[in-house]
């Protein structure tokens, strides 16, 4: 071999070891969108017969028609803005509080990401015994402190099911930005709260100008992750409400599911899906243009 082509050879050894997983994200990933997108295009009404019939943009046309799909891509706005408003607030309140010294602080560091790593399961049945109405500790300690007269049916009252499942989400996964948080805070210089200090500036001014302003980097990624996870959720409406009552918390996620795996209408769902990922897409695209991310 000649000397001259060892370069060439090297070049090629990265792409060579990354080929097995490059196979195996396809496999797993692009090959199963690309049979979404085919199967978008026709009804396969598995009840009805195996075999997908072409009916073009049919599917996309009864979107544009559907209430329901209407209904659950405006909640899905109102859950993902609302969870995410809940994570950034539970967890940069968090994060400031254990970027503090005090004692046992690598304890209680830990402690606070124990909502996060509970199994989805158990997060589901915990919550739903807390908003039970008969003997559920909340309805509990509101009566016994004489806050309310009666239980409150915290999952089934349709003016306040929103409150539930967005507080019982921001529970569950806040601890994503309180990490996140508390690692960009420990990058942030002291010595700037220092000078801001001698310049007279008061701690909302430090918080606004410096905290914050520190924090910018990570608040972009968590942010633009948070929407997409959120979006795309679909453990925590469907363990605690299935989506109701009716279709009142009805969003992406359990839509899918009912469309694909309760009525099964795969032609049908494989539309909801794409038109979703395009979504996510585009305004993830128009999001990291906007903050500039390079």
């Amino acid at each position: 071999m000649k000397k001259s082509q060892l370069p060439k050879l090297r070049f090629l050894i990265p792409y060579l070891l990354l080929t097995p997983t490059l196979i195996l994200v396809g496999s797993f990933f692009f090959y199963p969108v690309m049979q979404a997108v085919r199967l978008s295009f026709t009804k396969f009404y598995l009840l009805a017969s195996r075999n997908p019939q072409f009916i073009g943009l049919g599917n996309f046309q009864r979107l544009l028609q559907d209430s329901v799909f209407h209904k659950a891509m405006i909640q899905s706005i109102y859950w993902v803005v609302g969870s995410n408003i809940a994570h950034f607030l539970i967890g940069l309140g968090f994060a400031l509080f254990m970027n503090q010294r005090f004692k046992f602080r690598g304890l209680w560091r830990g402690l606070f990401l124990v909502p996060w790593v509970v199994p989805v399961a158990v997060f589901g049945i915990l919550w739903q015994w807390m908003y039970n109405m008969e003997w559920g500790i909340i309805n509990l300690t509101l009566l016994d402190w004489r806050i309310v007269d009666e239980p409150i049916d915290w999952l089934g009252n349709k003016n306040i099911v929103w409150f539930s499942v967005i507080l019982a989400n921001g529970w569950k996964n806040f601890g994503f930005m309180y990490i996140c948080f508390l690692s960009g805070l420990q990058t942030i210089p002291g010595n700037l709260y220092e000078a801001a200090k001698i310049d007279g500036a008061n701690r909302w001014q430090k918080f606004i100008h410096i905290t914050i302003s520190g924090l910018r980097p990570v608040l972009t990624v968590v942010i633009l992750l948070g929407v997409v996870w959120t979006f795309n959720d679909f453990n925590v409406i469907w363990l605690l409400t299935k989506a109701g009552p009716g279709y009142d918390t009805v969003v992406y996620g359990p839509l899918l599911y009912l469309q694909a795996f309760k009525f099964y209408r795969f032609g049908y769902a494989s539309a909801i899906g794409i038109t979703g990922f395009a979504g996510v897409m585009i305004a993830a695209i128009l999001y990291v243009k906007k903050m500039e991310i390079k």
